[in-house]
Order: structure tokens, then sequence, then C-alpha cells
């Protein structure tokens, strides 16, 4: 693959995560929506109550990335990573910068190069917005935001906007690539679990005519001709572009030395060691990984898709009547929220009982239907056969049945105060 392919692809790359990022939450990929108090995964909604799913699958994602920097290193920044992609940006600002600084050229030159700065500054600005949007659509549903776009933004999303494009634009001319070395989380789990033998840049230094330019090429500002395991090599590859377009020119002007690039992606070790055992941190990061992935696909397939909430009503809330057979009904009002968020209509056959299973509750209504993906709150009444009961506390247990099977059994209090 020649030089200018290889920096393509890497942009190539960076550019279609970033817009997997952003139509992630749109497809129902993934998003947490805070205001309806649920969570969505590959288009299957999760109650806030099973938020140890969203930690077993953030888990799961922090095994997999550290079991993929054990062998390739910091692939995933040179070639994923936004914020890479957003300071290599910064970086062609900040070059602009420096030679309208030290030019000494004439004032139209000047003035050219200005205009180039201003102008990429005033794109930054827009797109420092977008990427704020699609963070913030992680947790607001994107219906709502567009209705926010058409009715009028609220004044909270404006103000933390106006705070995000600040951090944003001191990140793109000063911060940059000092977030990967040292701010970045994910970046030093990469650096810290890669092993001994890994992908990383190799000097073959037979061509090698120290022209320097892989050291101006890289963005981390190491020496790529002596990467070594404390280095924050993101394998953006830059310096072998750099170099190989120097070899290049070299060919065309048929020089017989330093025609052939010097730094190639191997895997090799980083120290020359005895033959490593076997590697147990790796085997365990697999072992890990594996469970946690168990326990999410069991939790799931387990999920019967419904989520439930009760709510006593205040003592005021009683309902007495007599039935057909004239007997006395005592009766408390109850406040009940069920969510469904699976596609499937749920219908609920709703049975109570007390802690000894020896007094005589009904519930009105005793079913409910519920629609696929909706929400059904309302209020239910439960009576008590007053005869041979005395007045008290009693706790009692609302069984919800589907398919015959109990789902849910919601404990709460019944005060029968005639």
């Amino acid at each position: 693959m020649s030089s200018i392919s290889i920096r393509n692809l890497r942009k190539v790359s960076q550019v279609v995560f970033v817009c997997l990022i952003a139509v992630l939450p749109w497809i129902d990929g993934f998003r947490l929506d805070l205001a309806e108090g649920y969570f969505v995964v590959v288009g299957q909604k999760f109650a806030v109550n099973q938020l140890f799913l969203l930690v077993a699958a953030f888990v799961f994602s922090l095994l997999v990335l550290a079991l993929f920097a054990r062998t390739f290193g910091r692939l995933f920044c040179g070639w994923l990573c936004p914020q890479t992609l957003w300071s290599e940006f910064g970086g062609t600002i900040v070059t602009r910068i420096n030679k309208y600084r030290k030019m000494k050229l004439a004032a139209q030159r000047k003035t050219k190069l200005l205009v180039h700065i201003v102008i990429r500054l005033l794109v930054a600005i827009p797109l420092i917005w977008l990427f704020y949007s699609i963070i913030v659509s992680y947790f607001i549903s994107p219906a709502k935001m567009l209705q926010w776009f058409k009715e009028g933004l609220p004044l909270w999303f404006i103000l933390l906007g106006v705070k995000f494009s600040v951090i944003g634009l001191i990140d793109l001319v000063i911060i940059r690539h000092s977030f990967c070395h040292s701010i970045c989380p994910y970046g030093l789990l990469q650096k810290f679990s890669q092993k001994n033998k890994v992908l990383k840049v190799t000097f073959r230094p037979e061509q090698c005519v120290d022209c320097n330019l892989c050291d101006l090429a890289c963005p981390m500002d190491i020496y790529p001709r002596g990467v070594t395991r404390k280095d924050s090599c993101i394998s953006c590859q830059e310096c072998i572009v750099a170099c190989g377009t120097r070899a290049e020119k070299y060919r065309q002007k048929n020089r017989q030395f330093g025609t052939e690039n010097c730094l190639t992606m191997t895997f090799k070790p980083y120290e020359v060691r005895e033959k490593e055992k076997v590697d147990k941190i790796s085997i365990g990061l697999i072992a890990l990984s594996s469970i946690m992935l168990a326990v999410i696909i069991t939790t799931i397939i387990l999920d019967n898709g419904l989520s439930y909430k009760i709510t006593g009503m205040s003592s005021s809330d009683v309902v007495t009547e007599r039935t057909d057979e004239g007997k006395q009904r005592f009766g408390q009002k109850y406040l009940i929220e069920i969510d469904n968020h699976h596609h499937e209509n749920k219908h609920l056959v709703l049975k109570v009982r007390d802690q000894q299973d020896q007094l005589n509750f009904t519930s009105s209504p005793s079913e409910i239907e519920i629609n696929g993906n909706s929400s059904w709150k309302d209020e239910i009444v439960i009576f008590i056969d007053t005869t041979g009961v005395h007045p008290g506390r009693y706790i009692i247990w609302i069984d919800m049945y589907a398919d015959g099977e109990v789902v849910k059994s919601l404990k709460s209090v019944f005060y029968y105060q005639p």
C-alpha cells in the first residue's frame, strides 16, 4: 500500500467511526434516555433499574479493548478515535498560526494566511456544536431533540453548549494530543495493557538518510525510529508516510541510496527477551470477557420486558362498597406504573395475597393490557373482604401473571381502618 493510500484510509476510517457514533442513538443502537427512565441497546429497551446491564456491557467493552491493545497497541487511537481526528484538524490551524507569526513576506501573503486561519476556526464552531448535539442525543431521545430545534432550544442546552464550545476550542488549539498523552483513560489502559511483542513501528537503518521527516511528521512528538514501551505511539503511520514520500522522491531522481522505506509496521517485541511463557493476562482477559458476555446474554434472554413501580395512595383514598351478596368490602387505592419495553403486547393478570395467604383480597381492575413499547399508568383499587377481619396494617403482594407465570411481585402495605 502506498504512503498516500495509508493516510487516506486512516482519514476514511476516522470519519466513518465518527459517523457511526453520530447515528447510533438515532437508530436505537444505544441510548441512555434519562428523561424517560430507560436505556436502549440494539433496539431493545431496558428500565433504569436494570442499569447493571449497562455497567456489565461497559466492563465487557473495557475487557475487549484491553485484550485488543495487548496485541495491537494503541491502534484505536490512531485510526478511530475522534479526539485524534480533532487534534489533527487543530494541528493544521496551529501550523498556520506559527507560520503567520514567523512570516516576513508581503502583507498580501500574510492576509491570505490569516483568512485561512479564520475560516478553519469558523468551521470548527459548528463542528463543535454538531458533536455536542451528538453527545446529548445519547441521553435525550432524538425525537425530543428534533422538537427542540423546531420549537426552541432549552436554556440549559444553550448554556451547556457554550461551555462545551469554549472547551472544544481550547482542546483544538492548545490541548490537542496532550490529552492522549496524559488525560485519556483508554489511552492509559492501552499503554499499560500491551505486551512485549506487539504491532509497532520497526526501523530498518540500512536506507536511512537521517532526514528527520519521520520525527517532524509524528503527531505524538516521539522518536519513531526508536519506539519503546513507554512511548505513546498511536500507530497512525504518519512517520511511515513521511518516510515513504521521501523514498519515492529519491527513486524518481534515480538516487542509489535512500530509495526504500526505512519504517514499517510489524509484530516485533520492544525488548529482546527469552521465549515468552503462556500469556496469563490475555487468558484472564478472555475468560473475564466470556463470563461478562454470558451474563449479559443470559440476562437479556430471561428479561420479561416489563418494569414496575407501585405507590400507595393517602389514607383518604379509600373505597367502601357492598357486594351483590350484601358483604362489606373495604378498598384502598394504589398507583401502578408499568413499562413494556418489548415489541410484543402484554396481557397481565393481577392477584393479591397477604403475608399468611389467609385473607381474601381482590383488585379492580384485575387484568391489564399493555401494547408493545408503551407504558401503563393508572390507579387500581385493592379490596379486602372484611368478614372476620380485624382493623390493622397488612403486608400484601400484588402478583402479576403473564402466560400463567408470575413475572413480578410488588410488595406494599394495606391499611384496614373502617
